[in-house]
């Protein structure tokens, strides 16, 4: 099943929120999560594309201590919330995971982000590092699919630059061929001017 829910995730167009949502079900719904989010840099804002919880009293959200450590540490981190924690993003959380989606250079452009929440007279559960590691596949996927659309954006950008340099091409031949025909076959003679 979790291959499954990969290969669609692939499959899905990263230029449709279709894209993000599936990721951000994926964490809920594969892994077992209580929050799936995405998110995308936006300069030193982050932006939530996509998120998912099963329980619609849930309040989402995130802390901005664990992008910053991703950002800084370029890669997966998880672990339980730290006890009593004062924050208000992490109030209520047992745990949370949160994958960098990179770019170029190993730039964090965005992250996956999950959290399990704490239940009353339940015992904590922690994500456990194959849960971590899906996450973080997740995550390489929403890479691929933004390389992937750059790299289409870049392409589409090269044709049309190709086809207007063919275009002036053209049109500088034809003008050359037309002002050719308007000018005199020879302009200089053995002895000077002609």
């Amino acid at each position: 099943r979790w291959f499954e829910t990969l290969v669609s995730v692939q499959r899905a167009s990263a230029s449709s929120g279709e894209f993000y949502r599936q990721t951000a079900h994926a964490v809920v719904d594969l892994i077992g999560l209580d929050s799936g989010l995405v998110l995308l840099r936006r300069g030193e804002r982050w932006e939530i594309v996509a998120q998912h919880t099963p329980d619609e009293n849930l309040e989402v959200g995130f802390s901005r201590s664990v992008l910053d450590r991703v950002c800084h540490e370029k890669r997966t981190f998880f672990s339980g919330a730290p006890e009593g924690s004062a924050t208000a993003s992490l109030r209520g959380v047992d745990a949370v995971v949160a994958a960098p989606v990179l770019a170029d250079e190993d730039r964090v452009v965005g992250v996956v982000y999950g959290t399990r929440m704490q239940r009353p007279g339940l015992t904590t559960v922690q994500v456990r590092p194959l849960e971590a590691q899906l996450v973080q596949i997740l995550a390489a996927t929403v890479g691929a699919g933004l390389a992937r659309l750059a790299s289409e954006a870049d392409a589409r950008a090269r044709s049309q630059l190709g086809k207007r340099d063919a275009g002036v091409a053209q049109f500088s031949h034809g003008f050359d061929h037309r002002v050719d025909d308007l000018l005199p076959t020879r302009l200089f003679d053995e002895g000077g001017w002609w």
